[in-house]
């Protein structure tokens, strides 16, 4: 799956290239497996980097990380990987790497909670954590965060649904530092 539907999308946002990956889903039917890999892994962070049993997201950071470090050494390019890690749940957008609330009008936890704001054609999500990867184990470190920060409930399908959608943003800034051209 990763080699079909994520790898073109990484080589396309090492070019630059905005791009997204939706799993949509039934309850119990492999989303998350498909995202993360085995659940049991994400806690032994020494035998999950490099392992086969990795979803699309640890696959991807691995190859962005790897890509930002190629380009660098052979082509004159700067680049910064941040990523970010929410869950949406009703109306309201949880950073995963705080546990806080996200959006705009942030004065208390449900006054006035927009997390989402129109600019144009796209929304913009505002107040969430970005966190500098540098390495497979910022990846890993964030990804064990937002477990512990994430909303969780038992479903007559799934012991442990969060009956909520989580988003794992990747954000990579690119400098020619030849030409200072961002």
């Amino acid at each position: 799956m990763y080699l079909k539907a994520a790898q073109p999308l990484v080589a396309e946002l090492l070019n630059g290239v905005n791009g997204s990956m939706i799993l949509y889903g039934q309850t119990g039917s492999g989303k998350t497996y498909a995202a993360f890999g085995v659940p049991e892994r994400l806690h032994r962070v020494d035998t999950w980097i490099n392992d086969s049993d990795r979803g699309i997201i640890p696959r991807a950071a691995e190859e962005i990380i790897d890509g930002i470090n190629a380009k660098g050494l052979n082509r004159g390019f700067s680049s910064t990987l941040t990523i970010s890690y929410v869950q949406v749940y009703g109306n309201e957008i949880t950073d995963l790497a705080t546990g806080n609330v996200v959006g705009q009008d942030r004065e208390g936890r449900y006054a006035n909670v927009r997390a989402t704001d129109r600019v144009g054609h796209r929304y913009v999500l505002d107040g969430n954590t970005e966190v500098e990867a540098k390495s497979m184990k910022d990846v890993v470190v964030l990804l064990q965060t937002g477990e512990k920060n994430k909303r969780v409930a038992a479903t007559a399908m799934n012991e442990r649904s969060t009956r909520a959608h989580t988003i794992f943003i990747f954000t990579l800034h690119q400098v020619d530092t030849d030409l200072g051209i961002e």
